[in-house]
């Protein structure tokens, strides 16, 4: 290799590299051997002339017996066609080329990625190729490439276990309540667990395990779950619930999840708990409540919903109950918040509400025409209310057509006919219904004159002309 086949930088304003060629060659081939890792010199023919390799990268192995044999027998099937096209380009752009990556294979059963520049030899047509090793680099992207891999799997096989754990926990019959001792919340639950809570789910998680129980603080609850948990032979957690006072037998367990600890909690109820015996009075209400041919739903004193049966879940097209648990009536009612106001306002006044009628929607928007029933149970914060839905549209297609003579109402109606004409008949009825419908609405409203005319579907307007016109306004009363 000679310095004076070195070809001189061509780019304008570089600088003027023609000292180049009082190098001594030795000197310049070392120089350019600790510039790259390989460097190899080929003849026009592709002939390899000469070949170094750098100190550091020894591990590539003696080559020397590519001198005198074209490089085209030491690189890859797909490498060949881009050394050819490198050396073209190298040809067509006189001396500048983009670096190329190429793969040499040998004799042996090892082959190395090396990215090379081209470098033409104006004296004899021949080109230098000065190689980076890709070693390093190919064996970090493997490495990058496996922990990825590692990492799709990890979270596959995270996956998996939380789709196991929430079937495991939404199908096993036992109620269960997971609970962090870290803050003594409730981080999961299964419906179970809720309908002894007498609570929702979606409603428990996150919130104070010990305030679902009466007269317990939190850390008195903690220490009473790791005791039981620990200890063998230990009385089991006897515990009354805040909300229905039903005492449930607590067994719990201990386990950790990194660098916090987890109770899980068994909730049965306990035996001593008083229950009717069977054939008794509360076994026949039971029955009576699940197979009864209207829907009874019981909520508390705001309207929202803690347990209804099957019939009622039907008339609003839900699936379960822990569907419909935590939502309020309002949702169902055909006039909303009004229809809900009127009933909870006479229910909680009067203790009941005999008949109300409405319509029921269901989650799929369908509409049922229904009477209600309405009756208070218990006093303070252990009050609910009993509704009970009779369905009226069925109820209508049994009633049989009223006997001529029967309905008064329609015997003094035909009376008038011949004494009056038709337009006067119908006026006078029509006043009649009107002053019946206005009445009845102002009292289930207990007066109030808002919700009224909302139940009625006028303004409130057009409803103080009518209780001017039918003398239901006391003396004075204005607008």
């Amino acid at each position: 290799m000679k310095a004076a086949g070195i070809r001189n930088g061509t780019t304008p304003g570089a600088a003027d590299w023609g000292g180049l060629s009082t190098i001594e060659p030795k000197s310049l081939g070392g120089i350019v051997a600790a510039a790259s890792d390989i460097t190899i010199l080929i003849d026009a023919a592709g002939v390899v002339s000469a070949l170094m390799i750098n100190d550091s990268s020894r591990d590539l192995g003696n080559l020397d017996h590519w001198v005198g044999r074209s490089i085209r027998d030491f690189l890859t099937s797909e490498s060949i066609p881009k050394f050819d096209a490198a050396v073209e380009q190298l040809e067509a752009f006189h001396g500048h080329s983009k670096a190329v990556e190429l793969n040499h294979s040998d004799n042996a059963v090892w082959d190395f990625p090396i990215q090379y520049t081209f470098h033409p030899i104006e004296s004899d047509g021949g080109v230098l190729m000065m190689g980076r090793d890709l070693r390093p680099i190919a064996e970090t992207q493997r490495q990058l490439v496996q922990a990825q891999i590692a990492l799709e799997r990890g979270y596959e096989a995270q996956r998996e276990f939380d789709s196991r754990y929430r079937l495991l926990l939404a199908t096993v019959t036992d109620a269960i309540v997971l609970v962090s001792l870290g803050d003594g919340r409730v981080s999961d639950l299964n419906d179970n667990a809720a309908d002894l809570l007498d609570q929702a789910r979606k409603d428990v998680v996150g919130t104070v395990f010990a305030s679902h129980f009466e007269n317990v603080r939190r850390s008195e609850m903690e220490t009473k779950l790791v005791n039981s948990a620990l200890s063998e032979g230990s009385d089991p957690i006897l515990m009354p619930t805040a909300r229905s006072g039903q005492v449930l037998r607590i067994a719990s367990s201990v386990f950790r999840v990194g660098s916090d600890r987890v109770v899980i909690c068994r909730l049965v109820p306990h035996e001593d708990t008083p229950r009717m015996e069977s054939g008794g009075m509360g076994a026949l209400l039971e029955s009576l409540f699940a197979k009864a041919v209207e829907g009874v739903l019981f909520t508390d004193t705001r309207g929202a919903v803690r347990n209804a049966n099957d019939r009622f879940l039907s008339m609003v097209d839900a699936a379960h109950l822990p569907a419909l648990k935590g939502r309020n009536l309002v949702e169902f009612l055909a006039r909303g918040q009004v229809d809900l106001g009127v009933i909870l306002d006479n229910v909680m006044s009067s203790g009941q509400v005999r008949l109300y009628a409405t319509e029921l929607i269901s989650d799929f928007g369908s509409k049922i025409p229904v009477e209600i029933s309405a009756t208070l149970l218990g006093e303070g914060r252990d009050a609910h209310i009993a509704f009970v839905f009779r369905d009226s549209g069925r109820m209508d297609a049994l009633r049989l057509p009223t006997a001529e003579g029967e309905n008064t109402a329609q015997q003094n109606i035909l009376e008038l006919v011949g004494s009056a004409s038709l337009k006067e008949i119908v006026a006078e009825t029509n006043d009649v219904i009107e002053k019946l419908c206005i009445e009845t609405a102002i009292k289930l409203t207990n007066n109030n004159r808002v919700a009224a005319a909302e139940m009625l579907g006028m303004s409130r307007q057009s409803l103080y002309v009518k209780l001017r016109k039918y003398d239901f306004l006391k003396k004075g009363e204005e607008d």
